[in-house]
Parts: structure tokens; sequence; C-alpha cells
């Protein structure tokens, strides 16, 4: 590579030389942009001789305003453009035509105008405008003196180019410079040479041959100093100039057909592919019809064996028919002789005797009959979930939002039945909800198809039960906090076609209901009119009386029973929620619990005297009453000091845990007893008891952490750590649990082991106004106390750390961490097939936009077909430029691609200590793209950092990858629009991910070779990206997906899609490899949640996975 690139320099300066052999100085006009390779070269030539004079020209004259009158595809205006831009002149740059055709160029449609007006917008919209308009009606456009530099490409007869010089002249200013296409054309009527040999005497000139010949003409008076001097070289040596800009164009029409050529030899070569696609598919069909053949004649065979079989069959079972038919017919005989003695005993004078015997048989049956049915007009209520009797009044207390209970058997006979239930709450009855739940004997479950109603404090609901129904359950929602049941009625409903027969009959039959009643559905739901949320909380959380008793005795199996202290700190808690949260923690399954209560100085006089009560009923209920206020620190540190337990958990004075919340804190506690953490999942709940919001959690993730405290609730911390921390700190109230958690952090580092998520929402965060559950922004000072702690903490991981609010959410915190002082060496490394346009925006944007200092970009063109002349002359102009390098891997034209081969073989030639993995079909959007990477990359345990991509539309391409999704892997946000804020703001926050794509992945080289680099044996295109970064998470690194890192992906331009019979064989190999190795993480991947969908959408499924795995280990 690097000999062809001495040669290609060398035959440049051999031009170069022969041109100005003598005097440099009478070729002082002389200027880089002449060497330059235009970016637009379409397949109309006639223009490609003349572009390195534009790009010349344009350098030489730096002209503020150029018109071009004629574009048609554009190619010499987009090279004028290209130098514009290259340069960074300030020059206003016009195109004018009709783009419509005319008799010299062919008639064409909109299409040619749509392709260029894009090509336009996308590289020169800042300065470059089309005027799709003939010439006379942009003249008002342009004032006149105004206009530097003028290309006449029109309509070539002699008196369409004598007009448009004689009206656009005066445009022109004092240095005013006109170009003419077409003047060695001398063909059909074309008639530029004409009007060229009149005016070229006029003023001074140069006459371009070649290429269809262009004239240059300095028309104003004053001759730009550089342009000036090319006239007088070319006046004094014409033959030297001329070569020189004949060869250099030469040159230029040589890329365009060499790019030609290419795209022809593409194109057969994908001829030849599908030819020989076709014939191996024509050989497969011939070999499938000699096997469809043999294996017909094969059943052909078996099926005159099978029809000896079924004649015989038929045989006998002819024989048999024969014998039923004589069976019935004896049958029949008996019957009818069992008909006459009935009739001659009803007619017996016995029969007689014993009538009012059989009568008093019969009432007693009836008599049974509704001694059951009444029985049910007063059914007895057995609760099962979230009821509690309350340890002061004997009440019972409402948790968890909803209430159930079991309706106790005998059950009701078949038909429509009303169940009414009189309830009296404290927090009113507006939100009352009620369902019947039937289940039946297939352990189906559905609630009634008519909604409920409420009658004042009367709940009324109707349903249907039928004789497959084995269990009624009554599921009252929306109340929370002390309630009575003070009347439970159930009434049979007749139905009747209106409710004015209802009103007139129903008084006259007492306690069965007349009414209207819908059909019965096929196909019934549960819960049909509440949330998907409710819904899920009823097939996930439910507990019936074999759940609650499988649950007692694997405690009363447990090895160890450790204590937990559950601290609450109050301080002018309402009654209500407060009564609420200390029942929670009594309703505890798990009974091995105490729990200590700190109240900072409540000014309500009722807080303490409730405090004392439940002290005096309940020996494990220890309390402390503070003197003065100290705020919510000092107030839990208080309540910790009375805690004996080998672990704490924290629960806010108006929030609720779950009945079970301890018990699975224990059961985790029974695997791992050198747990530092254990927290769970949570939801929020109104001050009427509806639960909504819930967030489930991701495993530990420290950099989550630093965004945002999503540990939050219920969070359980071992108390002797806890205390020989310092306990909460003060300083950060409002932020106090989030600044001991990530002190915690530095104790427990990257050992996921001594942490522990429990996937079930365990805890119900109460959202009132003044709480923060209803959004960070009600408490400003929370906010700014949790990126103070934060600070703190990376001062001591990373110093020099700046904590700021995410322009996107503000409760989310943007880290910045900073560049180490060593600047570490980054290697940029992408491989590609050679595309010109597609490298050239990657790496034109690239070195155009990045602004870290210390990098090399290392490129592999991996192809089966030679580079371009262009392309060739355009990385080798990089390598003057920039640290940039490139070397050829050619394949043979059937050898197929291995991203693991290429990306492995530019790691071993880099030498930085940073490799970014980067696609040749990306786009830099924002400049700090790598110090951002560099920078998060410095921070202890991250072992690699992966990016936000873009689609070029603004939709997300990327944003982490999630393991398991689709079976495999999948891109997490995929065509969400970029702004979206993402699972409870996650596409803000730094955060820890299994696996990111390796379209622009950053990893420290000492970790890369740890692990082994890319799979090249079995992963040679897909997923070798995710098996990568599952071996470096596996080595106990973290992978962190960062928001900061903005770049547009084109995805799959270089390679492709997996669309033929080979790619979708491969494709289906990989993915039976990465399942092989990685299925434990594709069952559950960490970094995500197994209550969530595993397509990614962050959304529940009608039954949490977690509650299936439960169900498969009880079995």
């Amino acid at each position: 590579m690097e000999s062809d690139l001495i040669l290609a320099r060398s035959s440049d300066f051999r031009e170069f030389s022969d041109v100005t052999s003598g005097s440099m100085d009478r070729y002082s006009w002389l200027n880089p942009s002449i060497f330059k390779v235009p970016d637009r070269l379409t397949e109309i030539p006639g223009w490609h001789g003349h572009i390195p004079f534009a790009l010349w020209v344009i350098e030489a004259i730096k002209p503020r305003l150029f018109v071009e009158l004629g574009t048609h595809k554009g190619d010499s205006y987009s090279a004028f453009c290209q130098s514009v831009s290259e340069l960074g002149l300030p020059t206003a740059c016009y195109a004018v035509d009709s783009w419509e055709g005319d008799e010299h160029s062919g008639l064409y449609g909109d299409e040619i105008f749509a392709e260029l007006s894009a090509y336009n917008q996308r590289k020169f919209g800042g300065f470059s405008t089309l005027l799709r308009m003939y010439f006379d009606n942009a003249l008002s456009y342009f004032d006149d003196g105004t206009i530097d530099l003028l290309h006449v490409d029109g309509y070539h007869s002699y008196e369409a180019v004598k007009v448009d010089f004689d009206k656009w002249v005066s445009k022109l200013s004092s240095r005013g410079v006109v170009l003419f296409h077409d003047i060695a054309v001398r063909e059909r009527d074309f008639g530029v040479w004409k009007f060229w040999d009149e005016v070229k005497t006029r003023y001074p000139s140069i006459e371009f041959t070649h290429s269809n010949g262009l004239g240059v003409l300095a028309v104003g008076p004053e001759v730009p100093p550089v342009l000036a001097d090319l006239i007088r070289s070319y006046q004094e040596y014409p033959s030297s100039v001329l070569g020189l800009f004949q060869s250099l164009g030469a040159r230029c029409q040589q890329i365009s057909e060499k790019d030609r050529l290419n795209a022809e030899q593409r194109d057969l070569q994908a001829r030849l592919f599908q030819e020989q696609s076709r014939s191996a598919e024509a050989n497969r069909q011939y070999s499938e019809l000699i096997d469809e053949m043999y294996f017909v004649s094969s059943d052909l065979a078996e099926h005159k064996e099978l029809a000896d079989r079924l004649t015989e069959e038929i045989k006998d079972l002819r024989a048999s028919l024969a014998a039923e038919q004589e069976l019935n017919y004896s049958v029949s005989m008996q019957i009818g002789r069992a008909v006459e003695e009935k009739t001659e005993v009803l007619n017996s004078e016995a029969w007689r005797i014993t009538a009012p015997l059989r009568y008093s048989i019969i009432s007693i049956r009836r008599l049974l009959g509704w001694r059951r049915f009444l029985s049910m007009t007063n059914p007895k209520l057995k609760p099962l979930q979230g009821v509690v009797s309350s340890g002061l009044t004997g009440k019972s207390i409402a948790l968890g939002g909803q209430v159930r209970y079991s309706i106790e058997p005998p059950l009701p006979l078949p038909g429509w039945y009303q169940l009414e239930v009189e309830i009296e709450t404290l927090v009113g009855t507006e939100n009352l909800r009620g369902y019947v739940i039937a289940e039946t004997n297939n352990f189906d479950r559905y609630s009634q198809q008519v909604p409920s109603r409420r009658i004042g404090q009367q709940l009324e609901i109707q349903f249907h039960f039928n004789s497959t129904i084995t269990r009624l359950e009554l599921v009252v929602m929306g109340f929370t906090g002390e309630f009575q049941l003070k009347e439970v009625r159930l009434r049979p409903i007749l139905g009747v076609p209106n409710h004015r027969i209802a009103r007139i009959f129903g008084p006259l039959i007492g306690n069965v209901l007349l009414s209207e009643l819908p059909e019965i559905q096929n196909q019934q739901e549960l819960l049909s009119d509440e949330s998907n949320y409710i819904k899920w909380i009823e097939n996930s959380e439910r507990i019936d009386e074999g759940d609650r008793q499988a649950i007692l005795d694997e405690i009363a199996a447990f090895q160890k029973k450790p204590l937990i202290s559950v601290v609450i700190p109050s301080y002018n808690t309402p009654i209500d929620h407060f009564v609420t949260a200390i029942e929670s923690v009594r309703a505890q399954i798990y009974p091995n619990w105490e729990l200590c209560i700190s109240d900072d100085a409540s000014s309500d006089v009722r807080i303490k005297t409730l405090i004392e009560r439940y002290v005096a009923s309940d020996k494990r209920i220890k309390a402390h009453y503070r003197e003065q206020n100290g705020g919510i620190s000092v107030n839990t540190n208080d309540a910790i000091s009375l805690a004996t337990g080998e672990y704490l958990a924290f629960l806010d004075a108006d929030d609720e845990i779950s009945e079970f919340a301890l018990f699975y804190v224990a059961r985790e506690l029974q695997k791992s007893s050198g747990l530092e953490l254990i927290y769970s999942d949570e939801d929020k709940i109104t001050g009427t008891g509806n639960r909504f919001e819930a967030y489930f959690k991701p495993t530990l993730s420290p950099e989550l952490l630093l965004s945002k405290n999503y540990i939050n609730h219920l969070s359980v911390v071992k108390t002797s750590t806890l205390r020989r921390l310092g306990g909460l700190r003060p300083a950060y109230d409002g932020a106090q649990d989030w600044d001991f958690l990530l002190r915690l952090l530095s104790e427990i580092g990257n050992d996921l082991s001594l942490s522990k998520r429990i996937p079930r929402v365990l805890y119900h965060w109460r959202s009132l106004p003044s709480s923060t559950s209803t959004g960070s922004e009600v408490k400003t000072y929370a906010l700014e106390a949790g990126r103070n702690a934060v600070k703190t903490y990376l001062d001591n991981i990373v110093p020099g750390c700046d904590v700021v609010a995410s322009a996107g959410a503000k409760a989310i915190n943007r880290v910045v961490f900073p560049v180490p002082n060593s600047t570490p060496l980054a290697s940029v490394l992408i491989t590609t097939a050679g595309g010109y346009s597609v490298i050239r925006a990657c790496l034109d944007s690239l070195f155009g936009k990045t602004t870290y200092s210390n990098y090399e970009v290392v490129l592999r063109v991996d192809s089966n077909v030679a580079l371009s002349p262009r392309t060739t002359m355009y990385l080798d102009s990089l390598t003057t430029r920039h640290r940039f390098s490139y070397h050829l891997s050619m394949r043979r034209a059937d050898a197929g691609f291995n991203y693991s081969v290429a990306v492995n073989a530019l790691a071993k030639i880099s030498k930085g200590d940073i490799l970014v993995f980067l696609n040749d079909d990306t786009e830099i959007i924002e400049g700090e793209w790598l110090s951002e990477m560099v920078s998060v990359l410095s921070v202890p345990g991250v072992g690699a950092v992966g990016a936000h991509l873009l689609y070029p539309s603004g939709q997300i391409q990327h944003g982490g990858v999630l393991v398991g999704m689709g079976g495999v892997a999948g891109h997490l946000y995929h065509l969400h629009q970029d702004g979206s804020h993402g699972y409870f703001n996650d596409l803000f926050a730094l955060r820890n991910v299994s696996a990111v794509t390796g379209a622009c992945l950053g990893v420290h080289r000492d970790i890369y070779l740890k692990v082994g680099g890319f799979n090249e044996e079995r992963l040679g295109i897909a997923f070798n990206d995710t098996d990568f970064c599952m071996k470096v998470l596996s080595s106990g690194y973290r992978i962190v997906q960062d928001p900061n890192v903005r770049l547009v992906h084109k995805e799959s331009i270089t390679r492709g899609y997996e669309d033929t019979t080979a790619k979708k064989r491969r494709f289906n190999s990989e993915i039976a490899y990465l399942r092989a190795t990685w299925m434990k993480y594709i069952e559950d991947d960490p970094f995500y949640n197994p209550n969530l969908s595993r397509n990614g959408t962050f959304e529940t499924e009608s039954v949490s996975r977690v509650r299936e795995m439960d169900r498969k280990l009880a079995k």
C-alpha cells in the first residue's frame, strides 16, 4: 500500500515538474486545489475534463458571488461548490436552470432536479441555492455589478449564448470572470464556438480545447491577480498550461470511467451471482424432485399394503355390525317388557296406597335445597390477601390498595346474582371498585362482565355462576387504611326484558332481583375495566390459601431466620397513612422482625399517642421521641440506634410494604448471608389506594446510580456496615439514602455477589402533593442534594468530575468525567468495503468534528473489488493531513466477509491503549464523542462503552442491547424518536447494560486481549459484538451505554442484510452458538427485569415471568 502511495505521489510531481520546468515565478498561479479529487461525477462526462480548473479558479479568485446558467446533473456546479466548502470561503453560489432539458441535452423529468437538490442541500445547503426557473426570470435576483464568476452552459446555439451574455454582462462585478462551455463543439446547431471567436479578442482570455472546450473571459477591468498570472503564463507557454489542465482533466475522466466500469463489473458480478443462485436453486429443486419421486414410490407400496389391511378390517366391521344389530333387537324386546311392567305397577293398588309417603320425601328434598340457598343470602367472606386486623382497634386495615376475600362454600346454584357489600372507609368510597372473580375446574379465572355500581357506601356487583365454577373471590380496590365491612348480602337475579317490569314486580318477590341481563360472553376477561398494570397485579401477585401455606412451610424450613429491623422516621405524618405503614409491617408473613420508629418532634400530638399505643400492643415495636426537630437523617439515625437486627430495612412513615416483603428478603439471605444490599421493585400508591407507575429495576448498576437513585425502595442493608459507614449524613438531607448507597457502592465495588435485586414489587411509595414520589421537581432541594452526593462520591473515585442536570430531564444527572491527564492514545478502527461516498462521509465527519486530540484512525479495506482511483486519491490525501493509515485486504470473489477477522486484524496493527470499533456507515454528530468515550472508560471497573446511535431520519437505531430479545439479542429503543425520555428517563442517563453494538464500541486494549477479541470462527458477521460484550461482562467488568456519545448510523449499508439462503444459514448458526453459550443471560438479562416484556418495550406481560418461575419451582 505504501509503495502504491509513493508511486501516486511521484506521478503527480512528475507531471507537475514537466509543466513547471523553468522558472517557478512564472507559475505562481498554481494552488493545491488543482489536485483535489471531485466528490460528484455522474455518467455525463462532458464537463469532467475541466473540473480541476473549476476547483482551481475558486481558490484563485475567491468570488463573493458565483452563478451558473445551465446545470443539468450538476457535476460542474458541485465542483465549484466543493471548492468553496473545502476552502471555507464566504461565497454565495447559485445554479439557474429550468431542469426540463432541451434539444441539446435531451428532455427529462423531475427526478434529475430532485436528486441534485437533495445532494446540494445535504452537502452545500448553507451557501448554495438552486433556482428552478428560466435565465431571464432569474435576472431580478441579482443586482448589477455583483457577480464575480459566471458560468454560461445553457442552450448552445449562437443566438442563445449571445443573448445570455448580453443580458447578464451588466451583473458582473469589476472583477467579473465568465466561463463558456462547449466552445470546441461544431456539430448540429451548436454555436458557442462562433460567439467565443467574437468575444475572446475583446478581453483577456484562455481557450481550453479538451472536453468540448472551455473559454475563460476576464470581463471586468480589475482582473484578479492570480488569474492574470495564469493568463500571462498561457500567453507565454500555452502548450504547458493547456497540457497541465488537460492531463489533470484526463485523470478526472479516468476516475469517472473507472467508477463506471466498476459499477458495470459489480452489476455483472451480481447478475452472475443471481444466475449461479438460480442454477443452484434449480439443482436443489431437481434433487428434491428425485427425492420426492423416491418417497412417492415408497408411499405407493405402503398405500397398497394399507388398502389390503383396510379391506380386512372392513370385513371384520361388517361382522361386528351384524352382531350389534342382533344385540339391539334383543335390548328393544327387553325395554318393551319393562314398559309393560311399569304400567302394571303404576296402575296397581300398592302404588296408590304409598303416594303420601312419596310426596313427603320430595318435600324434604326441596326444603333442603332452599335451606342451602338461604344460607347464601348472607355469605361468609374469608380474608385472603391485603387485609390485616388492626393492632389497636381490631378493625380491618387495607394494604396494597386492594383487599381479597374468599366467598366461602356452599356455593350458590347456577344463575345470576348480585353481591351487595357495605363498606365504611376513612378515605371515602368515591374510588371503590369491586369484582367477583370466578375460578373454574380448569383453573381459568375471570371477573364479571357487568361493572360494579357504588350507591353510597354500598357496592353492588352482578355476576353469573355456572356449574363449572369451583371457587369465588371478592376483590375490592380503590381505598386504603382502616375499613369495616358492615353488611354482605347475596341476592339471585331473574332476567326481565326491561326496567319497567322490574320496577312493577320487583317489590312483590322480596329478596329476588328483577333486572335486564347481558348475554354471557364466551371469552370473559379478568378485570376488563382496569389498567394493564392492575391486571398484571391480579395475575402476578395473587396469593391464595395454598400459596400462603406453601410460604409458611418454606419459612419453617429456613435454616436461619435473621432478625430484620424496619426503621421508620416520622414527622407530622398523616395519621391514616402512618397507621397503614405500621400495619404493613405487622402484617408480614415472615415473623422475625422488629419495628424501630423515631419521631422528629412532631407538632401533631396524636403521632406520639399512636406510637405509644403500638409499642404497648406489640413488643416487637420500639420507639424514640426527639425533643427537637433534627431533620430526616438525624431522625433516621435515631431509629437505627434502636435496631438489633442483622439487617435493616427503610420504610417512610406514609408508605407501605408488601406483606411478603420481608419473606422474600429472608429467602435471599438463605442463599447468601454475605449480602450487603438487597433491593426490590416498587410502585406508587395514591392517598386513596390506587397503585400505578411500577418501576421494574435492573440488577446493581453503578453508572445508573450516578444518574439517578434508581434503587430507592425497598432497600435493605447490613446493619453493621451502615453503622461502620457512619449512618446517614445530614448534609445530604433529601438525598440521604442516595448518599449512603453511593458510599455502600464503594464497599461493594464490582462484586455483584454482594448485592441482590428482588424482581418483585415489594414497596408502595405514597404519592402525595408534598412527596418526592409525585415528581422530583416538587422537592428541588432533593435534586441538588443528590447531585452533591454524586459529586462527593466521584471526587474519591475520579477526581475532577462535574455533575449537572441533564438537558433533557432535570431529574437525571449528567456526569461529566474528566479526560485522563495522560490523554491515552485512542485507536479508531474501521473496516470498509471501499465505497467512496460511504467512507468519505464517515471520515470527513470524524476528522472534521472530533475534538479529542490524541487519536489515530486505522482503516481496513476488506473487499473483492479493487479501490477506485478516486477512493485511493482521497485516502492518500488523508495520510498527509491526519494520523491515518489504511490497509488493503483483497478477497476472492466467492469468499465471504468476516467482520471478526477484520476488526481483530485492525486491533493487532493499531497502537492505542483505547480501541474504538467504528462502522464505516456512521457519522459523528457531536465533536466531544471520543473525549466522552475515553473519559467514561477511565472510570474504574468500566470495561466497554457504547453509543447512542440514530438513523438519518432521527429515529433511534441503538440505545443499548437487550440480551434475550427475539430469543437472542436486540436493540433497545429501536425506532423511538430522538429526544424520547425512555423508561424512567433512561435515555438521558448513563446505564449499565449487558451488551452494546459494535457499530461504535470503545474498550481498553488489555481487556480486549484478556477476553480474546472477537470470535472469528463462530461469529463472523452477526452477534459477535454481543458475544464480545458478554465475555467482558463475565470477566467482571461493566458495560456502559452512554447517551452523550451520539452518532448517525445508516446500518448495514456496507454489509447488507440476511437476504440469501447462505446468509440465512450462517445467521441461524450464529444464533445457535450465542444461545448455547449465553443462555443464562438470554433467559434473564440482569440489566433488564423479568417482569417486563422480552420484546424490549418496557411493558409488563399479562403474567410475570417471575410468577411463572415460582409455579415451576412449586411443581
